[in-house]
């Protein structure tokens, strides 16, 4: 085996895969912030329950997408990365939800677009996420 060859299939290499993996996370934690941004303002489901029970059902609803989201996305970054970079993989992730809300929170304050396409617009980068997937 070639020094190339060693190098290229060494453990704790940052591979081509790794790299991706790290872009999904990122793109995942963007999708993540940027819902939790815009999902505050437009609270529909709740903000339309007739009663308190379908008010308490549509919290717990979207406690448990929020809660799914943000412990399953760096996890899975963590478990692929090599040590070496693991930290640095996973921070992007924590990044990318505060880029998101920033987005999100530009895009309702402007009130220039309708909260309907405001919402849809996430749709983006979860196409962006499936076609890296």
């Amino acid at each position: 085996m070639s020094d190339q060859e060693s190098r290229a299939t060494a453990p704790g290499q940052l591979t081509g895969l790794v790299v991706v993996v790290a872009l999904v996370s990122a793109v995942s934690g963007m999708l993540y912030g940027y819902d939790t941004g815009i999902i505050s303002g437009a609270l529909l489901w709740c903000a339309l329950a007739p009663n308190p029970v379908l008010l308490s059902l549509g919290r717990v609803v979207l406690g448990f997408a929020v809660g799914g989201a943000t412990q399953t996305a760096p996890m899975y970054v963590a478990e692929l990365a090599p040590p070496k970079y693991r930290g640095r993989l996973v921070l992007a992730f924590q990044i990318a939800i505060g880029v998101g809300i920033v987005i999100a929170t530009v895009v309702g304050a402007s009130e220039s677009i309708v909260w309907r396409w405001s919402i849809g617009i996430a749709a983006v980068p979860a196409a962006i996420m499936l076609a890296l997937l």
